[in-house]
């Protein structure tokens, strides 16, 4: 790709934003390509690059430092941390930190405490569906919110995930979002795996398919949909790991 760039003569662009690099700083043909494409490179050019790179980010490879791989092509940038959590909830913030093995929320709230997260323990056997559906529907009634505020989350796609072949959740459509084809023409749940649904957010997230295993890939799970979350958070735990 980035010989296919320079050989078309294609131009450069002025300036460049990159959000989420985490995903991309560890690929060294993607960084080689932005540096061609950016007018005077990332040593002189005009750029912005944003990303968390705490480890439990890493869902596309090993954690990078990138200050490291930026060195590699200028001396001088400057870099700052943003101090500032404008997404979720006090409540939510505590969990995600407790995940990332920080303890207490690193960033300053700029939100109220929130509703308390809620663990639902599935029993071995447990019907997902059902589970979900009484949930929804509680959320739905009690707390006033809208069905199109709420997304289910998985670590696998829907027709991996314990909720394959189910195409309604009470009254309402099961949409997969991650579906490129996918026409919603009424009011639906929806349903995209964690790691498509990196970089979004939504009011309310579901998690289901998760555990407490431990293990270093469902932290990762947990911290990255966890955190996707800005006012109520439910995790649909399996009693057991993988």
């Amino acid at each position: 790709a980035i010989q296919e760039h320079i050989e078309r003569g294609d131009r450069q662009f002025d300036i460049l934003v990159v959000d989420e690099a985490q995903d991309i700083l560890g690929n060294e043909n993607v960084v080689e390509f932005l540096d061609l494409a950016l007018k005077d490179g990332f040593a002189d050019g005009n750029w912005a690059i944003f990303g968390d790179f705490t480890p439990q980010q890493a869902l596309y490879g090993d954690p990078v430092d990138p200050i490291e791989v930026l060195e590699n092509y200028t001396d001088y940038f400057v870099r700052s941390r943003l101090t500032l959590n404008c997404r979720n909830t006090l409540q939510i913030a505590k969990e995600v930190s407790e995940i990332a093995g920080e303890g207490n929320p690193t960033c300053r709230m700029d939100a109220e405490v929130g509703l308390p997260v809620e663990r639902r323990y599935l029993r071995t056997g447990s019907h997902i569906a059902e589970e979900l559906t009484t949930v929804i529907e509680r959320i739905v009634k009690n707390d006033d919110v809208s069905v199109e505020d709420i997304v289910v989350l998985a670590p696998r796609r829907l027709a991996n995930s314990p909720l394959a072949g189910t195409d309604r959740i009470s009254k309402f459509p099961l949409a997969d979002i991650t579906d490129r084809n996918l026409t919603i023409e009424q009011p639906s749940i929806k349903f995209s795996t964690i790691q498509a649904f990196k970089g979004l957010e939504s009011p309310v997230v579901i998690m289901v398919d998760v555990d407490e295993s431990g293990e270093e890939w469902m932290k990762s799970v947990l911290y990255v949909g966890m955190s996707r979350a800005q006012s109520l958070l439910v995790l649909m735990i399996g009693r057991h790991g993988r």
